[in-house]
């Protein structure tokens, strides 16, 4: 994925806020292993499947006693004795999830996270509702640092008992631990709302004191003077980024900020920011960090005190494909051989980044008239549904002998499949950075395979000619050598 950095500077006072990960909740030693209380660890007998083949009754008794043996080891702590026995009721009844599933609690707590996920994999597909194989699979997930299978675990088993206060818990865990503090403060409140346990209550409650900081009292001296904020316009579905917020104090004082990220006017993170004082001539300095990667369209705010600075999580999406979907309303015209002006208007109402692939043809829709070809990629932004954009696209002529696009001319768009050569020849035209009458004579020869003497007119600062110079068709032939388009078939270096 790629990674942008959007940088926020703030002249003011200010510091660095704390990282998401530096305050997430304290695991007790009790949690630090897999899960002991008794709602967890449950009877044989409601962890028992239907065997999917029949097993005599003699062999499933003995299972289950080698079960219950392992459990009592397993209590005392005693793992490696716990799978022994454990290995030898999966012997004699494979079929039984119970097994795999404390198995799994052995493999877990004795740090063999991988066989662990393993066996309670085995569990669920034995037993697709059992809500603890999917917790305690998360569980270990989010000990590897794998957020996004633990999120996707506890998620599960959320679904399975929407009352399932310590999922509600630890997914709010993951959830802060990968930046989507609205999501860890909704289930910390499902957890407090459902939970019978007083100590978890009261562990969600002291997390949710530190997602949701009381406002400061600040002193009235210290003022915002300045916020300078430089970013992309827009970010993609997925992709990561950094909010970077440096702060200034050019004043003897002290104070606190509150620097708050919105998604759609809705507050998912805020970072607490301690104003730094002076120190003589020094000014006082810190930055704040937001990290985000977006996983829904809107609009994304940072606010402190009052100043702020906007991008948007945008459906990114193909100007033809754009069009075609009744997504925008597009006025394309000339301007001039080098050039075709966009005029981009929203008829959705979700946030829009329209992209003019290299390749994309502008047909003239006068006859006589040159079609144009886009060279390198543009992009445009649609915030809103009616919103608007214009876009200047670097082109090149498509047709030799045709008239030069004016102001007045107008096309529509297609993307039509290119020659292979054109395609091999817009890979190196992109880079390219020598004077546009060579990339225009490029495309010609592709196009139209011209003699020496066939070539239109291009004027330049010097002189006009009737075609391409000896030093632009040797600029020309190591382009299309570098490329790999095979030059032999072309006229003009024959």
């Amino acid at each position: 994925m790629k990674k942008k950095i959007i940088w926020l500077v703030v002249s003011c006072l200010m510091v660095a806020a704390l990282l998401l990960a530096s305050c997430a909740p304290a695991i007790t030693e009790k949690e630090e292993k897999l899960v002991k209380e008794e709602e967890e660890v449950v009877s044989v007998e409601e962890e028992e499947p239907a065997p999917s083949q029949p097993q005599s009754a003699t062999e499933a008794e003995t299972a289950r006693q080698h079960i219950e043996r392992g459990i009592a080891l397993l209590d005392e702590d005693e793992y490696e004795q716990a799978i022994l026995v454990f290995n030898k009721a999966i012997e004699l009844y494979p079929d039984e999830s119970a097994a795999y599933f404390y198995r799994g609690l052995s493999y877990g707590r004795s740090g063999e996270y991988d066989k662990a996920i393993t066996d309670f994999s085995v569990t669920i597909n034995l037993k697709p509702d059992n809500k603890r194989a999917y917790y305690n699979r998360g569980f270990i997930y989010e000990r590897k640092e794998e957020y996004d299978r633990a999120i996707a675990d506890y998620s599960e088993a959320i679904e399975l008992d929407h009352a399932y206060a310590l999922a509600y818990e630890h997914r709010a865990v993951a959830y802060k631990l990968q930046g989507m503090e609205a999501r860890a403060i909704a289930d910390l409140e499902k957890c407090i709302e459902v939970s019978q346990d007083q100590l978890m209550i009261e562990r969600a409650k002291q997390v949710l004191e530190e997602l949701q900081p009381p406002v400061p009292v600040l002193s009235a001296e210290c003022e915002i003077s300045k916020l300078e904020i430089h970013y992309p316009r827009a970010l993609e579905l997925g992709e990561e980024a950094t909010i970077e917020i440096t702060v200034y104090n050019h004043d003897e004082i002290e104070g606190i900020y509150y620097a708050r990220l919105t998604l759609n006017g809705e507050q998912i993170e805020t970072r607490e920011i301690p104003v730094p004082q002076r120190k003589g001539s020094i000014t006082g300095s810190a930055k704040a960090l937001f990290y985000v990667t977006p996983d829904e369209l809107g609009t994304y705010q940072v606010e402190v005190e009052g100043k702020t600075g906007t991008f948007w999580v945008v459906r990114e999406v193909e100007i033809s494909e754009a069009e075609s979907e009744g997504l925008i309303r597009v006025i394309a015209s000339g301007d001039g051989m080098d050039w075709v002006h966009l005029e981009l208007e929203s008829l959705s109402p979700q946030p829009l980044g329209i992209i003019v692939p290299p390749l994309t043809m502008f047909r003239a829709r006068s006859s006589g008239v040159q079609d144009m070809l886009a060279i390198n990629e543009r992009y445009g932004l649609l915030e809103s549904e009616g919103s608007k954009d214009s876009v200047d696209v670097e082109a090149a002529c498509a047709n030799m002998n045709l008239s030069v696009p004016g102001k007045s001319d107008t096309f529509q768009i297609e993307m039509p499949g290119p020659s292979e050569d054109l395609a091999k020849l817009f890979y190196e035209v992109v880079d390219y950075e020598g004077y546009s009458r060579v990339i225009q004579f490029a495309i010609w020869t592709v196009i139209h395979n011209p003699y020496r003497t066939q070539y239109t007119t291009i004027g330049t600062s010097v002189t006009d000619t009737t075609g391409p110079t000896d030093e632009e068709i040797q600029e020309i032939r190591e382009m299309f050598e570098f490329a790999g388009i095979e030059i032999s078939k072309y006229h003009v270096f024959r």
